[in-house]
């Protein structure tokens, strides 16, 4: 996977193998993934991609309280409003 951080110009290439622990069902996975999930799924709807299926935001906002975690700023929770926001206007 590549990345660049916010105002950096030149991108980092990240690799890791994947392993037995990354097959794992989605509720076995760890608040941080199941986090990265949720939001790359709601990122997808609002995109309308059909690759998501009939994977809805409810399912979002399940998936992202489940996943909230240790939450020390506050981000993940304004997540979680900003799909209920979504979802109220839906």
């Amino acid at each position: 996977m590549r990345w660049k951080a916010p105002g950096e110009t030149a991108s980092r290439l990240m690799e890791r193998p994947v392993t037995a622990a990354d097959k794992a069902p989605l509720a076995q996975q760890s608040d941080d993934t199941r986090f990265a999930v949720a939001v790359a799924s709601f990122a997808q709807l609002l995109q309308n991609n059909p690759a998501v299926g009939d994977y809805s935001l409810g399912d979002v906002l399940q998936l992202t309280r489940g996943a909230v975690g240790k939450d020390q700023n506050g981000h993940r929770v304004r997540f979680v409003e900003l799909v209920e926001q979504a979802m109220a206007l839906n």
